[in-house]
């Protein structure tokens, strides 16, 4: 399926509680912030920089996370997180290179929701 509305982190208030209390993870190409959320769902936010570059490859950028997230959710056991996706900046990066990161990264975090 695709990305549901419930789906995603759109408060600013869940983005804060986030940085205050969630815990950090860290892949090559991305940090990911992630806490229990107490729902039935894992929900998703990206963040990124202007620092990546213009509207276009910042859009892309997350399009190939959202998209990444889509395949590889299903990776990811254990109690519903928050996640906050922030990339790397680097311009090696493509759609292949978000989805293997992704798919590396969410086992290892099914482990760490303590």
């Amino acid at each position: 399926s695709g990305f549901a509305r419930q789906e995603r982190l759109k408060r600013q208030r869940d983005f804060d509680a986030l940085f205050t209390q969630g815990k950090m993870f860290k892949g090559r190409k991305c940090r990911i912030r992630y806490r229990p959320n107490g729902l039935a769902r894992h929900r998703l936010g990206i963040m990124v920089s202007r620092k990546h570059g213009n509207a276009v490859w910042r859009n892309r950028l997350k399009r190939w996370y959202r998209e990444a997230w889509r395949h590889a959710r299903h990776l990811l056991a254990g109690p519903a997180l928050d996640l906050l996706i922030q990339p790397s900046f680097s311009r090696e990066v493509n759609a292949r290179v978000v989805r293997d990161e992704l798919e590396e990264l969410l086992p290892l975090l099914s482990g760490q929701e303590e």
